[in-house]
C-alpha cells in the first residue's frame, strides 16, 4: 500500500472527532425481477456520519442475511454485502431524506450442490426517508433498487 495513503487512513479511522458512528439493525425484503425469487432478509449496518447536523455524508457497510420464500429455481441467496456513500439532508423537525449510490456482492447458492455457488456484484441506487427521535436514535424507511432486483426495508439506527 501506498505510504502516503497510511497516515490519512489512520487519522480518519482512529480521530473520533472527525466522524460520528453509527450502527443500524433491519429487515428487508428483495424481490428479483427475472425470476420468481424472493427474499425475507434481515439487515446490520455500519457507518460514520461526517457533516453537520442538516446536511450529512456517511460512508457505509450493509451486510445482508436471508431466508429464501418464494424459489422455483434450485437457487437461493445466502447473503450479500452493499457498500454506499449516503447523503442526508435533515430537517429541524427531526425528518431526514437521504439517497446514496450503491455497489453490491450477493452471494448465491445452489440448493443442492454448493459447489455450484455464484457471485454476482451490482451498482445501485438507494433512496430513504426517516426521523430522528434523538441525536442518538432514529428509524427509517428504504428502498435499493439494482439491476436485478429491488428491496423495501426499515432500519433502526443507533449513534454514539
Amino acid at each position: 500500500m501506498n505510504k502516503k495513503l497510511i497516515l490519512p487512513l489512520c487519522l480518519i479511522t482512529s480521530s473520533p472527532v472527525l466522524a460520528e458512528e453509527f450502527y443500524g439493525l433491519g429487515g428487508m425484503q428483495l424481490r428479483f425481477k427475472d425470476s420468481p425469487l424472493e427474499v425475507n432478509a434481515s439487515t446490520a449496518l455500519m457507518g460514520y456520519k461526517f457533516g453537520e447536523r442538516n446536511f450529512t455524508l456517511s460512508p457505509l457497510v450493509k451486510y445482508i442475511s436471508g431466508r429464501t420464500v418464494k424459489n422455483v429455481e434450485d437457487k437461493a441467496l445466502e447473503h450479500g454485502i452493499l457498500l454506499s456513500v449516503k447523503a442526508q439532508y435533515t430537517f429541524n423537525n427531526g425528518i431526514f431524506f437521504s439517497t446514496s449510490p450503491s455497489i453490491g456482492s450477493f452471494n448465491y447458492a445452489n440448493k443442492w450442490q454448493f459447489k455450484d455457488d455464484e457471485r454476482e456484484f451490482e451498482l445501485g441506487v438507494n433512496l430513504s426517508f426517516g426521523y430522528e427521535f434523538s441525536k442518538y436514535f432514529s428509524t427509517e424507511l428504504t428502498y435499493d433498487e439494482f439491476k436485478s432486483a429491488n428491496a423495501i426495508g426499515a432500519n433502526i439506527n443507533f449513534s454514539f
